[in-house]
């Protein structure tokens, strides 16, 4: 596949993933454009970002990019999409597909009707959910039937569940949403030392699929980010055990790359001997010197293994990728091989249905 040339609408803080990731892999990437709101921030972003940024999307249109990313508020995704859409330029659209029955009943009628829609779904691509697959699709656990996950919110969280149990059938989902108490770390944009507690929403929920699967859905908005409310996983099999966690690097050597045990593997053998093993994570960390504290400093993931065995690795040979920005780098060329043969990793269908399961999820608020 040559070069993906692409635009984007929207200007926030998603579309700077991908804008970074068009900097970085300039080789496979070439950002076109940003389509910003009005003429005058188009002109002031044009040079704060070094890109051309228009108001103008006619401009956009003569490009002839392979597709449009939209990136923008979560209600107006498919909205702005449309527009391009009777254009004949394919769209990505940001998570979720839709936040209405209306708009994902619009979205399938358009896709039934042949339109080019992507969604944008990087969280099953992440770097430590494919070494989890790649460990679960080696056998060692058997076959996976239950999934405790406290890794991401809603549709993300679901759409990780089904990579790591392929589970079959209708689900039923159970629980309850609370707010709890928790002092307050890392947002976005700012890091706070002061102490202060804020109330934020935690699910309890059980995901039940007709085959009997089961994933215990366990999440706080507050482990994005949060050093004291980090992820975890657990995976369970009739022969075995997968476990993850994320945890805060302990060292690190001269060339700035760390080892670190983020899980375990325990399992039985050919014999039916027990047999236990570390999830292995090299990473390199990056320092930027920018003044947002979540990219004042990130890690970029160099490769997972458990023994000898290699789980993942990162194929943009080191470019200074966060784990998020490699996921969604895998997504634009998904959506790029969508566009030239139809074929999608994420089809809309699945897209459809992770949005359907977030709002039910939100039903039990």
């Amino acid at each position: 596949m040559g070069k993906i040339r692409f635009a984007i609408e929207g200007t926030g803080w998603r579309a700077g993933y991908y804008l970074r990731i068009a900097k970085l892999l300039s080789s496979r990437f070439e950002l076109v454009g940003m389509v910003s709101r009005s003429e005058e921030r188009a002109k002031a972003l044009s040079g704060e970002l070094e890109i051309n940024v228009t108001a103008d999307k006619d401009s956009i249109l003569a490009a002839n990019v392979d597709f449009v990313v939209i990136a923008a508020k979560k209600d107006l995704l498919f909205e702005l999409g449309k527009y391009w859409l009777g254009k004949g330029v394919p769209v990505v659209l940001e998570t979720p597909a839709g936040m209405d029955e209306g708009t994902l009943r619009e979205i399938e009628g358009e896709a039934n009707s042949g339109a080019k829609i992507y969604v944008a779904e990087q969280y099953f691509r992440y770097p430590q959910i494919l070494a989890l697959t790649s460990l679960i699709k080696s056998g060692k656990i058997g076959n996976p039937e239950m999934l405790f996950l406290s890794y991401a919110h809603e549709y993300h969280g679901y759409s990780i569940a089904r990579a790591l149990l392929e589970p079959k059938g209708e689900v039923t989902i159970k629980g309850e949403r609370h707010e709890f108490d928790i002092t307050r770390t890392l947002t976005r944009n700012e890091s706070y030392t002061d102490g202060v507690t804020v109330k934020k929403p935690w699910d309890h929920l059980t995901l039940q699929w007709e085959d009997g699967k089961v994933c215990y859905f366990d999440f706080c908005p507050e482990e994005y980010r949060s050093p004291i409310c980090t992820p975890e996983i657990k995976i369970q099999g009739d022969r075995g055990l997968i476990r993850f966690f994320d945890k805060e690097i302990a060292e690190i050597s001269t060339d700035r790359v760390a080892k670190q045990i983020v899980g375990q593997i325990s399992y039985l053998n050919e014999e039916n001997r027990a047999v236990c093993e570390p999830i292995i994570q090299m990473t390199r960390i990056v320092k930027t010197g920018e003044e947002n504290p979540n990219w004042s400093e990130y890690q970029e993931i160099m490769d997972i293994r458990v023994g000898a065995d290699l789980l993942y690795y990162d194929k943009y040979g080191m470019a200074g990728l966060s784990a998020d920005e490699t996921a969604i780098a895998q997504v634009l060329e998904d959506a790029g091989e969508f566009v030239k043969t139809g074929n999608a990793a994420y089809p809309v269908q699945l897209a459809l249905e992770d949005a359907r399961v977030a709002m039910k999820m939100r039903e039990l608020q």
